[in-house]
């Protein structure tokens, strides 16, 4: 038996693969942050609190010259407007939508599209969607077009509904980058073992991570606190790759999850028998998607590192 797992999915079949090798004789984890859960370690593997918002910064900042000038510009815009502007042109059901501030929900869209940024379309998006965001802000020629492009694009990007107006997200905008602690499941597992202690200051969005703050929002809604090194002192964060066997971990660096992943290391820190792949094209486990003939060939050759490292634990394991 296999086990596969994509994003928390790819954390939890590392964990699986390393608590239980008698049960599964290999497996493949794609874009599984396990570093990010790993701070103690984090400068000496390049990581630090601005680390997941700079993949962001640097998905945009590559597009096209100018495209972080517009983010700003947009965002101004946003700040700017009445609020009764901004919720009509979002068609959002009121202005509770709009906090913390009437920029946090294209703030909220922006940091999700790098994860999403695929060569090929994908439900409502297009191909390669962080590009197609710039494109549409640099058209853009007065306050109220960055306003209808900045809401047409976090509809594309959130999943707004199709019809009827877009009711207030329980979580996401205003908060922890990458989703924290708030009333959703997501919320709850932030509020005990993985909340995400990330910062941005960038021309996505200016945040600071405060632990007390987050920590007191866990125990209001939920009545308990975060541990956010829990998974690493359970598992060993970092040094899980020396102490793990036949785990494929791949990466796509779009992405801004790929900063907590685990990438080749020096062979004493790497059991022989794991594989890492990177992928420059790749956005959030582009591996596991469906194959198109129009994926990058960084992907397209992951896939098949995938493929043959996972026969090869299924021929010994027999």
């Amino acid at each position: 038996v296999l086990a596969f797992g994509g994003s928390y999915g790819g954390t939890l079949t590392t964990l699986f693969r390393l608590s239980y090798p008698d049960v599964v004789v290999g497996a493949l984890a794609a874009s599984a942050p396990i570093g990010y859960y790993d701070p103690e370690h984090w400068t000496a593997h390049g990581v630090d609190a601005y680390t997941w918002t700079n993949v962001v910064k640097r998905a945009f900042g590559g597009a096209a010259p100018g495209c972080l000038d517009a983010i700003n510009a947009t965002r101004a815009a946003l700040r700017a407007a009445p609020a009764a502007t901004v919720v009509d042109a979002f068609g959002l059901c009121d202005e509770t939508a709009l906090q913390p501030t009437q920029a946090a929900l294209f703030e909220y869209a922006l940091e999700a599209l790098p994860q999403q940024d695929y060569a090929h379309p994908v439900g409502d998006l297009p191909a390669w969607p962080v590009d197609a965001v710039c494109a549409a802000l640099a058209q853009a020629a007065t306050d109220e077009e960055l306003i209808a492009a900045a809401a047409k694009w976090s509809k594309l990007a959130l999943g707004a509904p199709a019809s009827g107006c877009w009711p207030t997200l329980d979580e996401g905008p205003g908060g922890v980058p990458g989703d924290g602690p708030g009333p959703g499941a997501w919320g709850y597992q932030s509020c005990t073992e993985t909340l995400h202690q990330f910062s941005s200051d960038s021309a996505v969005r200016d945040y600071e991570f405060d632990l007390t703050a987050q920590s007191d929002l866990c125990f209001k809604l939920y009545g308990v606190r975060p541990d956010p090194t829990k998974l690493a002192r359970l598992f060993g964060g970092y040094a899980i790759p020396g102490n793990v066997t036949n785990v494929v971990f791949s990466n796509g660096l779009r992405d801004p999850w790929s900063g907590g992943g685990f990438y080749a290391a020096a062979p004493s820190e790497a059991h022989a028998s794991n594989a890492f792949c990177v992928m420059p094209s790749g956005a959030h486990h582009s591996d596991l998607r469906t194959p198109m003939d129009d994926d990058p060939d960084d992907v397209k050759k992951c896939r098949e590192l995938e493929e043959a490292r996972l026969a090869g634990y299924l021929v010994a394991a027999r």
